[in-house]
């Protein structure tokens, strides 16, 4: 099933779902924040506006009622997913930011929400008053991705300096060292039981980690053949998805490491692939500007 209505390049997608609802949430080139139903693959009223450049994070609590968004402009928008309205907009360069907001997740409990920047910070917020708790500011570069352990006691950040830091997440202590990497990394996804770190790579490459330890699992997985822009897991941890500059989205068995199902070929670069809450649907876009929804 193909979602059309976004007028530029689809940067990230994420699954809400609420009573049977299942809907898809999406930012793009196009500077709009677009709701889908999954059911009809048609568009749910007007897109949110209210970013001056690109959007690209996205995400939404786990009580289902708020929505962030980051965009290019250094502003993080909090929506009502409600109603729509915008509750609340910060303003990253007020507080020490000055470029884009690259990516954003809600802790577990949803008491705080993370964003990462172009200018090589990691913010910790919290979601009801947008007061800035913490920030890290020691990658040497750009973060690209961060990620809140299922457990919420952790959260990771990758960046364009090679390298993720796994944080305590109520303290902002360092708990290990820096896990190294040959480029930059884009994604980084926890396993269900929070025990393992998975980070993608420019190079194409999946690394597998020891999220107590900071160890690396085994080999890397050599999974495509371009930089790697997007990964999810599925609920169960069965399945990992990974999405490429290569015009490919794949899976992943997470035990064996092997090629599950079929390629998912696109026409142009992948930027996202996401789960749905129940694990039978994948969701990916791109270059091209449409929603792909996938079973």
């Amino acid at each position: 099933k193909s979602l059309h209505g976004h007028t530029n390049w689809v940067h990230e997608l994420i699954f809400s779902k609420n009573m049977d609802e299942l809907k898809i949430i999406s930012t793009s080139a196009d500077e709009t924040v677009r709701i889908w139903d999954a059911g009809t693959g048609k568009q749910v009223g007007e897109p949110l506006l209210g970013h001056a450049a690109q959007t690209l994070g996205i995400a939404i609590s786990t009580d289902r009622t708020k929505i962030v968004s980051g965009g290019d402009d250094g502003k993080i928008i909090m929506w009502s997913a409600e109603t729509r309205a915008i509750i609340r907009i910060i303003n990253s360069r007020m507080s020490g930011g000055n470029l884009g907001i690259t990516s954003l997740e809600f802790s577990p409990d949803g008491k705080t929400f993370a964003s990462t920047s172009c200018d090589g910070t990691c913010k910790v917020w919290n979601s009801e008053t947008g007061e800035l708790l913490f920030d890290f500011d020691d990658h040497q570069n750009m973060v690209w991705t961060v990620a809140y352990s299922p457990s919420g006691v952790k959260i990771a950040s990758g960046s364009l300096d090679h390298t993720i830091r796994i944080r305590n997440a109520h303290t902002g202590e360092r708990l290990t060292q820096p896990l190294l990497h040959i480029d930059t990394v884009h994604s980084i996804v926890w396993s269900p039981d929070s025990r393992q770190l998975i980070s993608a790579c420019n190079d194409g490459q999946i690394c597998f980690w020891s999220a107590p330890t900071g160890t690396q699992l085994g080999s890397p997985l050599q999974a495509h053949l371009g930089p790697i822009t997007s990964m999810a897991i599925s609920p169960s941890g069965s399945l990992l998805a990974s999405a490429s500059d290569d015009h490919t989205a794949r899976l992943w068995n997470t035990v064996t490491r092997r090629p599950f199902g079929r390629v998912l070929q696109h026409n142009d670069k992948v930027y996202t692939v996401a789960f749905s809450p129940g694990g039978q649907f994948v969701a990916t876009g791109g270059g091209e500007g449409i929603v792909f929804l996938w079973d």
